[in-house]
């Protein structure tokens, strides 16, 4: 079972090639924040079966990570949700820009379905674990592409548990920034692309499914320092913000294997012998009623770097995580842009914010000073040509637009 996904923040290449750097970018999903996913198996059996989710037999399993609660919008289905004292960290690369092999998956090792066939034909099902509660299983996009590169006790743990090269390709394809795998073909290894789970009816140039992820009002600014500078050494929060009022909903199907215990004529509606379709659902549909939220440490890139200069950030609606994802041209327009300073020199770090159409846009200044606002351009901006800049107790109305630039002196 799939808990969450946990993308990889922008990292850091070092001085000299394969040397860390000092201060790489990490994400923390600290005490209090939340992430999961809404899960049913509907689609695990024959069409027409009626499936209704038992209520009143949760497992809380809070001790170690994840429990189940009741959807309250939906009879069929539970949410799989993180403790609040749970703590899920993920680091960044040793190189600039984003590595999504360090993307990482939280599977459960094991979880249980109970269910139960009455009169009418119509069918409970609970979910649970077997044992004391949750065992979460953290494995990266990079052991899922190549699972030779797997730490080897946990690659045995996950073989002894019947774990395939297809169930490998199955979590890894959920996550659709994550590159080809590899297996063995004609004259040795060949790429082991994933379907296409996320071009869907609008998706955009870098590949997001719109309904799946929705962008917020964080701008992550990713500049190199200049000479005898340094990074910003700041932790940001980042919470989920929308850009718009609009919540689509997505979902998405992945099926395993099932061992059967019973043998009750229930399993005879499956849809496939001993096989079980989980359906993923998304977690946050409303703007201010699901409140998420994460911890970021602040990379920069080396002075080599010549990749996107800002990312914004994503909330995947499916695990209720955050991605980083680069400005982008087509589908992303500028806003607003200028520099920070402080005595004549860059004041770095500094919170920013830019205030129009009833939204709160937040960013920093970059190692340089620098700041820039940039939103999705759907939907269009309309009428909105005046917004409101803050740094600190400076605040003024500034013109809005990819030419509109502003130079805030502390």
């Amino acid at each position: 079972m799939i808990a969450a996904l946990v993308y990889a923040p922008p990292g850091c290449a070092g001085a000299t090639p394969g040397t860390k750097c000092q201060q790489t970018g990490l994400v923390d999903y600290v005490s209090g924040s939340s992430m999961g996913t809404k899960l049913s198996v509907s689609n695990s059996f024959k069409a027409a079966t009626q499936i209704t989710l038992s209520t009143g037999t949760q497992s809380e399993g809070a001790q170690l990570g994840f429990g189940f609660s009741n959807t309250s919008s939906d009879t069929q289905s539970t949410t799989l949700t993180k403790s609040a004292s749970y703590e899920v960290k993920d680091p960044g690369p040793n190189e600039d820009g984003i590595d999504h092999d360090q993307d990482m998956f939280i599977i459960l090792i094991n979880p249980t379905v109970t269910v139960s066939q009455k009169s009418d034909g119509s069918i409970d099902w609970s979910p649970g674990f077997s044992g004391s509660g949750a065992a979460p299983q953290n494995i990266w996009v990079s052991e899922l592409r190549n699972p030779a590169t797997m730490n080897p006790d946990k690659a045995k743990l996950l073989q002894q548990l019947g774990f395939t090269a297809a169930d490998f390709k199955t979590i890894r394809c959920m996550d659709p920034f994550a590159g080809p795998g590899v297996r063995n073909g004609p004259g040795g290894a060949v790429p082991d692309p994933c379907q296409e789970l996320v071009n869907g009816n609008n998706s955009s140039a870098v590949g997001l499914d719109t309904n799946r992820y929705r962008a917020t009002t964080e701008i992550i600014p990713y500049d190199a320092p200049p000479p005898n500078g340094g990074c910003p050494n700041e932790i940001y929060t980042i919470k989920n913000d929308y850009q718009t009022e609009n919540a689509n909903s997505s979902q998405q199907d992945y099926s395993v294997s099932l061992q059967v215990q019973g043998g009750i004529p229930v399993f005879d509606n499956l849809k496939v012998k001993n096989t079980l379709t989980w359906t993923t659902g998304n977690t946050d549909t409303t703007t201010k009623d699901s409140s998420q939220s994460l911890s970021y440490t602040a990379a920069c890139p080396s002075v080599n770097y010549t990749g996107a200069l800002d990312f914004t950030v994503y909330v995947d609606q499916l695990y209720g995580t955050f991605a980083f994802v680069p400005f982008d041209a087509a589908t992303m327009e500028v806003v607003h842009q200028g520099t920070v300073t402080h005595g004549g020199k860059p004041a770095v770090g500094q919170l920013v914010t830019l205030q129009y159409g009833g939204h709160t846009y937040s960013t920093h200044s970059s190692a340089r000073g620098s700041y820039r606002f940039t939103r999705t351009k759907q939907p269009p901006l309309k009428a909105q040509t005046k917004g409101t800049l803050t740094v600190g107790k400076h605040k003024k109305t500034v013109s809005l637009g990819a030419n509109s630039t502003s130079t805030v002196q502390l």
